[in-house]
């Protein structure tokens, strides 16, 4: 998040742990981030991003838990929107 300028970007993060979670929210006070519950369901509309940018979604989570995140991913990015994984 600290590569984009937050005056012009709304940040939305989504982690498994309450830690990460607790991290982002003192670093970015004024962003939303909500812990993602068991089901691995994104709490966002349909459509709703331009950019949903993945941190190590991939390496860390066996291959069900990946396909249900890739699928979400995709659910929240708006059409001709970009996922972005690092």
């Amino acid at each position: 998040a600290g590569s984009f300028d937050p005056a012009k970007t709304r940040f939305f993060g989504v982690d498994r742990s309450e830690g990460m979670i607790e991290a982002a929210r003192s670093n970015f006070p004024n962003q939303r981030f909500d812990q993602l519950g068991p089901n691995l369901l994104l709490p966002y509309d349909d459509g709703y991003f331009d950019l949903v940018f993945g941190v190590a979604v991939l390496q860390r989570n066996p291959p069900r838990v990946r396909r249900t995140l890739l699928s979400e991913m995709w659910r929240v990015a708006r059409p001709a929107g970009r996922l972005l994984f690092l």
